[in-house]
């Protein structure tokens, strides 16, 4: 008789975020096993985002305009990336859906808020070995 052997599959961890300040009550279930290589690369992009100075955005060539742009576009890939689910709402007060449309339409203060708290769970997520 042929012993089944079960297919392993990467276990998905996730954790509740809860927001803070003008968000507070807002909350995002974060995938805490992100894939390394993606999460670092992007964390790469958004800290070379997040140094720039208003006056040297003043005087930014249309190249560096686009890198910036790119930046940018690394919160919306991460969050997409993170975010299992949401509680959050428009102004109507209907569900945003959690996927790349959704976190699209999030306004700027909210989406770097999520990408905040995912980030305050995912590095006190437990270590490699821990269940």
């Amino acid at each position: 008789m042929k012993k089944e052997t079960k297919k392993r599959r990467m276990p998905v961890r996730t954790a509740l975020a809860a927001l803070n300040g003008e968000w507070q009550g807002w909350e995002v279930t974060v995938r805490t096993s992100v894939p390394f290589g993606k999460y670092s690369a992007a964390l790469g992009r958004l800290t070379a985002f997040a140094s720039i100075t208003k006056e040297q955005l003043e005087v930014m060539t249309p190249e560096q305009i686009a890198e910036i742009t790119e930046s940018i576009k690394s919160y919306i890939d991460l969050v997409e990336m993170l975010a299992v689910s949401w509680n959050y709402v428009d102004e109507a007060g209907e569900p945003i859906p959690c996927d790349r449309k959704g976190v699209e339409t999030l306004p700027f203060s909210l989406l770097i808020s999520t990408f905040a708290a995912s980030r305050r769970v995912i590095e006190q997520s437990p270590t490699v070995g821990s269940s």
